[in-house]
């Protein structure tokens, strides 16, 4: 699976470093650019990229119509009212 990550930071770096053992293709970005991004994030497989790189594959595709659960297919209104 290609992933993109968004941050660089203490979970960003973890996830960096993980996801590529499971055989994901990993990119991650900041706010800074791919220059900026610690070592330590970079030790396994994971790729320094620019920001717009790491979503613009996500970006690209078609979203599902499709929902997560019967919940959401309900108005937001009626999801959060709450019983007065």
């Amino acid at each position: 699976m290609r992933i993109g990550i968004l941050g660089a930071g203490a979970i960003g770096s973890i996830l960096s470093e993980r996801l590529p053992m499971g055989g994901h293709d990993v990119m991650i970005a900041n706010s800074r650019g791919p220059g900026a991004i610690s070592p330590a994030a970079l030790r396994s497989a994971a790729r320094a990229v620019k920001a717009v790189d790491a979503v613009g594959d996500f970006a690209a595709r078609p979203r599902s119509r499709s929902s997560w659960c019967s919940s959401s297919r309900r108005p937001v209104s009626a999801r959060f009212a709450t019983s007065s």
